[in-house]
């Protein structure tokens, strides 16, 4: 079994990804010209952390990661806690392109040192690639 199915119920736990993510967080609000018209995706989102601080920044955020328990983290934190704007979405970009709506803004954090064929997924973060 995959790591990442066993840790979801307890990442959140851990202050060190809660840290790794207000960090990031800060810089895309500083780097980033953001409105509140933008939709984002969040590729590799684990439980969402990093899309929870920025929850207020984007009309709409798409949460995209291939591990169910993970996205079920997430499930249960937009019932919990009231978000909106969040849809999470089971889906692994390595296998096949992502062509149901475009996206003003993509952001990850930890998830590209899993992916394989990282200049595939990153063409197809750019719409690219059909195969």
């Amino acid at each position: 079994m995959n790591s990442f199915h066993q840790a979801a119920s307890t990442w959140d736990d851990r202050p060190v990804h809660w840290e790794r993510s207000e960090a990031i967080a800060k810089l895309i609000k500083e780097k980033t010209v953001l409105k509140p018209e933008m939709t984002a995706l969040e590729f590799g989102a684990g439980t969402g952390i990093l899309s929870y601080l920025l929850k207020d920044e984007f009309s709409h955020i798409v949460l995209m990661d291939n591990t169910p328990e993970m996205l079920t983290m997430i499930d249960e934190k937009i019932e919990n806690l009231g978000i909106t704007n969040f849809e999470t979405l089971l889906f692994d970009l390595e296998k096949k392109p992502y062509h149901y709506r475009l996206f003003d803004v993509i952001f990850t954090q930890m998830a590209m040192h899993h992916v394989t064929n990282i200049p595939l997924v990153i063409e197809r973060f750019a719409g690219d690639v059909e195969t």
